[in-house]
């Protein structure tokens, strides 16, 4: 059987290898993926438990519709309990996704257009590489990093909710099934759509601010998920979760075909 190793040559290793190292010396790339996943995993989580802990009468009311329709699920728990339920498993995974969506994002833009922003394409043409072979390790390099980080960033959560949920109620409460399928299923799903609409949009970009500027419109459906459950016109689920992850496999296999067909590696690099 085939290795990770037998997938990419002794070449295309050393151009996924560059790029991560380049993306870890540039602080454009560096600081949005630190700074984020920060915020979203460490210091919110850790506000929404002082706020519980001091009795925060406005958190607890932030989503009331929510709010309700979760206490009806869960009778047993107390007001503190609903409202943890209600941030870690129905309000938080898709805040979540930001954390692959802003690092893929990031890391494609400086991948493709950062080669084209520093005139460097002609330089790699002389490495024993085919552009198709450049354009493969430049797309698994990017999938590896910014997975890796939603990985990191997941790990970071669940230490943070379980020991605020013990030292709060004496209990531990993550991983659960429906988190396990958002970084195992739907995570990779939307990391791939992620590359392919930057490698789109990084043929017509010349600047990575440029293509940072059209990475926005990938927040928006997130944005507006979270606004749909914050309503409670859409309740999370396993179900919905397996569901979301299949549609998303299918429009990364439709759009990734089509994109590649549509776009030139040599207008990428």
């Amino acid at each position: 059987m085939a290795g990770p190793r037998d997938w990419l040559g002794p070449a295309e290793r050393a151009m996924l290898i560059k790029d991560a190292r380049q993306a870890v010396g540039d602080k454009r790339i560096l600081v949005p993926m630190l700074v984020v996943p920060a915020l979203l995993v460490v210091l919110v989580p850790v506000l929404m438990f002082v706020g519980l802990h001091l009795g925060s009468e406005q958190m607890q009311h932030s989503a009331s519709g929510l709010l309700k329709k979760i206490a009806e699920l869960h009778p047993g728990f107390g007001r503190s309990q609903v409202v943890v339920e209600m941030v870690v498993n129905y309000l938080y995974p898709a805040q979540f996704l930001l954390v692959p969506v802003m690092a893929a994002s990031v890391m494609a833009a400086s991948s493709f257009v950062g080669e084209k922003e520093h005139k460097t394409f002609e330089s790699l043409l002389y490495t024993p590489m085919t552009v198709g072979q450049l354009y493969r390790a430049k797309v698994l390099g990017t999938f590896v990093v910014a997975y890796a980080i939603a990985l990191v960033s997941f790990v970071v959560f669940g230490v943070v909710i379980d020991l605020g949920s013990y030292l709060e109620f004496g209990t531990l409460i993550f991983p659960n099934p429906r988190w396990l399928l958002l970084i195992f299923w739907v995570t990779p799903a939307i990391t791939v759509l992620c590359i392919a609409l930057m490698v789109w949009v990084s043929a017509r970009a010349q600047s990575f601010q440029e293509a940072q500027q059209w990475s926005l419109f990938l927040v928006l459906p997130i944005v507006l998920s979270m606004i749909a459950q914050t309503s409670g016109a859409v309740m999370l689920n396993e179900w919905l979760l397996l569901a979301f992850g299949a549609a998303l496999y299918v429009v990364d296999f439709l759009v990734l075909g089509r994109v590649l067909r549509r776009v030139q590696p040599e207008k990428l690099l």
